[in-house]
């Protein structure tokens, strides 16, 4: 299907520094084409092709045509959607100096106002230090919190899973409770 050399003999039998660099230069090559990706699918969208192309919607033309996940076509859809708004930080990621999950943590904390800032920010710092650096900061389209606790009990083990969302004021609470 593609044009290759590359085997599995020929990536694994390699020196210690090769595949290092192989990685690196693979790394790099998925981020670009996965902009590429994103980018053009979202033209894709504001074109409104899906239904030429036999599908209701883009998300559902990605399912079928591609064999992506109904979760995954629309985070792609909203990436790009998103990214639309940041021409810098767009031309960035299509150029490769910042990964899917930088651009994806960056969206959720830029404007038209410190997108210049931002990007500084994460060239000069990898991801877990930039989780750090923007913690706190304000998320312009960000949903308000809801209170919402879930629990699920494994009958097999007895097991129970809890996990949720509270607003600052009810955590608060819970964890006075708990001590």
């Amino acid at each position: 299907m593609f044009a290759t050399t590359a085997t599995i003999t020929t990536l694994t039998d390699q020196s210690d520094a090769d595949l290092a660099a192989t990685i690196t230069d693979a790394h790099r090559r998925l981020t670009h084409h996965k902009a590429r990706f994103i980018i053009s699918l979202t033209e894709f969208h504001d074109r409104e092709l899906a239904r030429r192309h036999g599908a209701p919607h883009t998300a559902a033309w990605l399912q079928r045509a591609h064999q992506i996940a109904r979760r995954t076509a629309y985070e792609y859809l909203g990436v790009g959607t998103r990214l639309k708004k940041f021409p810098l930080l767009s031309q960035a990621f299509l150029a490769a100096t910042l990964s899917y999950s930088v651009v994806r943590l960056l969206l959720r904390y830029m404007t038209r106002d410190n997108e210049d800032e931002l990007l500084e920010l994460a060239k000069a710092h990898p991801f877990a230090e930039l989780v750090l650096l923007l913690a706190g900061r304000d998320q312009p389209d960000s949903r308000p919190t809801v209170n919402k606790i879930s629990v699920v009990t494994d009958p097999d083990t007895g097991d129970v899973r809890i996990w949720g969302r509270l607003d600052p004021a009810r955590g608060a609470e819970l964890d006075r409770k708990s001590v």
